[in-house]
This record gives structure tokens, C-alpha cells and sequence, in this order.
């Protein structure tokens, strides 16, 4: 089953390609630099499972989140060139979450991307993190 979705996804990717419309990079809330892990202000803590992301390889998000918290959305989103929208679905695995992830390839040889994640904490109030990281071929 993973399987599929994961060839589901890279096929949506490729059918899609690459479109020139850039998308507005909004300022982090937290002092991070790109595929490092970083704490926001709201306690969440993202990390990837390598700094050196390619395209079309397969490699895992981290989220760690505050007690009593939950994921909304995860998406990830081209900043560089739009590539549309890849949904993530983040499992708990003891005190973090995780998700599968890939991102696609276009004319870029490095492409930025973003990560919105939406969290429900526990006092009820939904925030959003952007994580940025870059891909490189």
C-alpha cells in the first residue's frame, strides 16, 4: 500500500510538472536554516532524516510536538517553481511523528520547498509552522 502512494504521488508529480509560477516565501517563526531541524516558537520541533535531499528519493519529516497536540494538515509546496501540492500523512512513533516524504524534480537543479504544517495544540487553538528545506541534483 505504501508502495502505491508513493508511485501515485511521483506520478502526480510527473503529470503535473513544472510550472514557472512562483509562490511568496513567508518568514519563518523561528531563526532556522534550510533542512536543519528547527524549534518554533509554538514548541514544535521539524527535522528531515538527511540534510542532503534529492529529488525522487524518498526520505522522512520529523515533527515533535507539544504534549497534547496534534497534526491537522501537512503539505509540502514549491517555493522555487509551483509544483503543486504534496499531502503528508505523519504517524506517531512513541514522542514523534513521521511521514514518509518525495519530492519531485524539475529544471531547477536546486529547488526550495515548504512545509506547512497545521497543529492543534492542547487548548484547542490550530498554528501553523513553515519548514523550509531545499532539494538538490
Amino acid at each position: 500500500m505504501k508502495t502505491y502512494l508513493l508511485l501515485s504521488s511521483l506520478l502526480f508529480i510527473v503529470l503535473t510538472a513544472c510550472d514557472q509560477r512562483s509562490i511568496e516565501q513567508h518568514t519563518l517563526s523561528a531563526n532556522c536554516d534550510n533542512n536543519y531541524p528547527c524549534q518554533f516558537t509554538s514548541g514544535i520541533k521539524v527535522a528531515l532524516s538527511n540534510i542532503d535531499i534529492s529529488p525522487e528519493t524518498p526520505f522522512d519529516v520529523y515533527a515533535e510536538l507539544p504534549a497534547g497536540a496534534t497534526i491537522v494538515s501537512a503539505q509540502l509546496e514549491g517555493v522555487t517553481m509551483y509544483m503543486g501540492y504534496i499531502p503528508l500523512k505523519f504517524t506517531k512513533t512513541q514522542n514523534t511523528f513521521v511521514a514518509n516524504a518525495m519530492v519531485g524534480i524539475c529544471s531547477e537543479r536546486t529547488m526550495t520547498w515548504r512545509l506547512v504544517l497545521a497543529v492543534e495544540l492542547a487548548s484547542g487553538e490550530i498554528t501553523k509552522v513553515n519548514y523550509f528545506f531545499n532539494s538538490h541534483y
